[in-house]
C-alpha cells in the first residue's frame, strides 16, 4: 500500500527503549480513527480496540492497541 511506503518514511521521533509499538502501527491507527470521526486520544484507543481485527489485515499489531497516553506522545 503506497500510503505504507510513504509513512515509512517518517522518522520515529522516540528513543529505543521507548518503542513498545511500531511507528507505523501508530500512524496508522490514529489515521484511519481520525478519518472515521475520532476526536481525541480516547476515541482513537477505543477506535482501535473495537477495529483491530481490521488493523491486523494491513499490520501485524501484535502487541495490541497502546494505551491513549502512548498515542499522545507520537
Amino acid at each position: 500500500m503506497d500510503l505504507f511506503r510513504f509513512f515509512g518514511q517518517l522518522e520515529d521521533p522516540r528513543k529505543d527503549i521507548n518503542q513498545k509499538y511500531p511507528f507505523l502501527e501508530i500512524i496508522f491507527l490514529t489515521m484511519s480513527a481520525v478519518i472515521s470521526g475520532a476526536e481525541g486520544w480516547t476515541d482513537i484507543k477505543r477506535f482501535g480496540e473495537y477495529h483491530l481485527a481490521w488493523l491486523r489485515q494491513y499490520l501485524p499489531f501484535e502487541r495490541g492497541i497502546p494505551v491513549d497516553d502512548t498515542i499522545a506522545r507520537i
